[in-house]
C-alpha cells in the first residue's frame, strides 16, 4: 500500500472484496487503508532487535481479536 496516496485508490484496485473473504490479507504499510481496515484484525509489526540478524515481533490485536488470542501461548 506504499505506492498508494489515498484510501480511494484502494478501494479502485479491489481492498474490500479481498477483505470481504475468507483469505488472510498481509499489507506492508497499511497506514494509507486506515479507514478501510476492518475492526476485527490482528496487526504485525516486525522490527529490528538487538543486531542486524535479530528481529522482534509484536501482535497488535483488534476487536474480536483480543479474545481470540487469550488462549495462545506464546514463547519467547
Amino acid at each position: 500500500a506504499y505506492r498508494l496516496r489515498s484510501p480511494e485508490e484502494l478501494e479502485e484496485i479491489g481492498l474490500a472484496e479481498c477483505l470481504a473473504g475468507s483469505d488472510v490479507v498481509v499489507l506492508e504499510w497499511p497506514k494509507v487503508a486506515g479507514p478501510l481496515l476492518p475492526d476485527d484484525r490482528l496487526d504485525v509489526k516486525l522490527d529490528y532487535a538487538g543486531s542486524q540478524d535479530e528481529r522482534s515481533i509484536e501482535l497488535i490485536p483488534m476487536g474480536n481479536w483480543r479474545e481470540r488470542l487469550r488462549g495462545w501461548n506464546f514463547e519467547v
